[in-house]
């Protein structure tokens, strides 16, 4: 099933969340840590305070140059409300461009996340954006048949995607609500 959501992605509650990625896991740096941008790696590193990006470079890092288009790395939510957050890496430097054969490969790659090979899935409800049509340029509809026939094989995930960023103003109401999860985590995992 796939559902089109307006709303930002930032407020998505499902089991998982996919952030287009680069391969090196940069999200905008510290400027998009401190304001709001346009894109959705940086909207989802404003409302977690960088601490997405700091997980997303480290688990890039990992690999010797940076992480090939078409795979997957995946790190916490750090606050946002999911268990998880897949990196789909549609580029493999920022401001590169995508292709349609890279977003056929994610798409793969995400469904068999999610359902750990096996026959039901481990993660039901997927959150994303159109992979690959911001900086990277694909056309949306193309990309929303490349999703649609990727679902074909794994029936019992639940897709939304998020068509519109949220105003200035209710992602940093959001950051602080993300703000007061991260402290209170952080309390509990010290006691």
């Amino acid at each position: 099933m796939i559902q089109l959501v307006e709303d930002d992605i930032v407020f998505a509650n499902c089991d998982i969340i996919v952030n287009a990625a680069n391969g090196c896991g940069y999200m905008g740096g510290k400027r998009c840590a401190k304001n709001v941008h346009k894109g959705t790696a940086e909207r989802l590193n404003f409302v977690t305070n960088g601490r997405i990006e700091s997980l997303s470079k480290k688990e890039a890092r990992k690999h010797i140059i940076s992480r090939s288009p078409g795979t997957i790395f995946v790190t916490d939510g750090c606050g946002l409300d999911c268990k998880k957050v897949i990196h789909a890496v549609t580029m493999r430097y920022p401001g590169s461009r995508s292709k349609y054969e890279t977003i056929e490969r994610l798409m793969i790659e995400i469904c068999e996340y999610c359902y750990d090979y096996g026959l039901f899935p481990k993660y039901k409800t997927i959150a994303m954006t159109m992979l690959g049509t911001g900086v990277g340029g694909l056309d949306k509809q193309e990309v929303f048949k490349i999703i649609e026939n990727s679902l074909k094989y794994f029936k019992k995930l639940e897709l939304f995607i998020y068509t519109l960023p949220a105003s200035e103003e209710r992602l940093i109401i959001r950051k602080k609500e993300i703000k007061q999860r991260q402290n209170d985590i952080e309390i509990f995992n010290s006691k």
